[in-house]
């Protein structure tokens, strides 16, 4: 009995005994956590659903801007916590962050900086090009070790790999990783042979550090809303769509989206496609400031249009390359290109998305901002139905 009662008491106080953890529903988990996963979901007060990833991220995010800005004299008018209705959404289509695997699509829809948590950039924090402490690591879903849903992070700390090439180690704080619902403290680091191990993060979002340059510029550059592009906090430059480094360039992605025949424009997540269907994938173009060709390299006049597209949890396939001359795209010029696609048989899920780069710009420091939202459609076998049910009544 006596033991008993030790491991029941442990257990009631598991999830709060680690002096990193902070969350405010700790003590409610992990012993509620699979019911508040549950429909009727029980959500927190930024509409997360409690004990779940999410939710720790933007409880952390939220103390975060609290402490580092509010506390300190910023500007009425910002957002002052991270909400998943009001963080500088909607936009268009897009409503809310969601699940995990939608955070990366969400912050680059919402102009926030990303970088590629596996690429080999050169490690610059005034560019950019790191992971920062308050950042959100992101995992997409169907990494090796995530499921439908994704999975986000907390970074702690971060440190460059070997010759400030990359990522070396990040340091971790989350919520339903292992244990399920619980909290969880962990170190990832890069291999011997500076590869990655498995269940390394997709990407970084600087979703603190561009909440910081607003709560600084929020006069001089509307930061009332992200919506203008990356922002770069030290040196104050929009680095939107492409471009890497200390470089500002000026494009970025305007709109993308699929169309069907009949030219209705479809919702990733909520519009069904059939075996068969014949698809447009469009992608606008705008220059924002100034014009394109003067921030090209010399000698390329062209930008690069890449759509790709992937089948149910495959690997992204290129699909084709589209060029852009540089000298039609004045500042405040758009250009849009598209290519149809056949939904295969055999699939249950179709996605897509889109780089621009500039001409034979073979690798950036920091490629994550090139890329568009993915778009995800699921293919429809409702039509299979009566065929199923004549052949088992027959």
């Amino acid at each position: 009995m006596i033991c008993l009662m030790i491991v029941w008491i442990t257990s009631a106080v598991r999830a709060v005994e680690s002096p990193y953890d902070s969350y405010e529903h700790a003590t409610e988990c992990p012993a509620n956590g699979p019911a508040y996963a549950t429909d009727p979901f029980t959500s927190d007060s930024r509409d997360f659903v409690r004990c779940q990833c999410t939710s720790y991220v933007s409880s952390k995010l939220s103390a975060l801007f609290t402490a580092r800005y509010y506390n300190n004299g910023a500007p009425a008018g910002l957002v002052r916590s991270f909400q998943n209705l009001g963080y500088y959404m909607p936009q268009g289509t897009r409503t809310r962050w969601s699940n995990a695997r939608y955070w990366r699509d969400a912050a680059i829809f919402a102009g926030i900086g990303v970088t590629g948590a596996q690429d080999n950039f050169t490690w610059d924090t005034a560019s950019y090009n790191a992971a920062f402490p308050g950042d959100v690591a992101w995992w997409d879903r169907w990494n090796s070790t995530t499921g439908k849903y994704g999975h986000v992070a907390v970074v702690e700390s971060a440190t460059p790999g070997p010759g400030n090439i990359g990522v070396g180690c990040v340091t971790l704080t989350e919520y339903n990783w292992s244990p399920a619902y619980e909290f969880n403290r962990r170190t990832l680091c890069r291999n011997a042979d500076g590869s990655f191990p498995s269940g390394f993060p997709d990407a970084f979002l600087h979703i603190d550090k561009d909440h910081a340059y607003c709560v600084a510029h929020s006069t001089t550059d509307n930061c009332t809303a992200l919506w203008g592009g990356q922002m770069v906090a030290s040196s104050g430059m929009k680095a939107d769509g492409l471009g890497g480094g200390s470089d500002t360039f000026n494009l970025k992605v305007n709109s993308f989206g699929t169309w069907d025949a009949a030219g209705v424009q479809l919702t990733p997540d909520v519009s069904k496609v059939t075996t068969g269907q014949v698809v447009t994938v469009k992608v606008q173009v705008k220059a924002k400031d100034g014009n394109t060709s003067t921030h090209m390299r010399p000698g390329k006049s062209r930008i690069e249009v890449d759509i790709y597209v992937r089948q149910d949890t495959g690997d992204w396939v290129f699909l084709k390359r589209e060029y852009i001359q540089a000298v039609n795209l004045p500042s405040g010029a758009t250009h849009t290109e598209s290519i149809t696609y056949t939904i295969p048989p055999g699939v249950s899920e179709v996605s897509f998305k889109a780089k621009i780069d500039a001409q034979d710009e073979a690798y950036e420091a920091n490629e994550g901002d090139n890329w568009t939202e993915i778009q995800t459609f699921q293919v429809d076998f409702s039509w299979l139905i009566p065929i199923l049910n004549l052949l088992l009544n027959d």
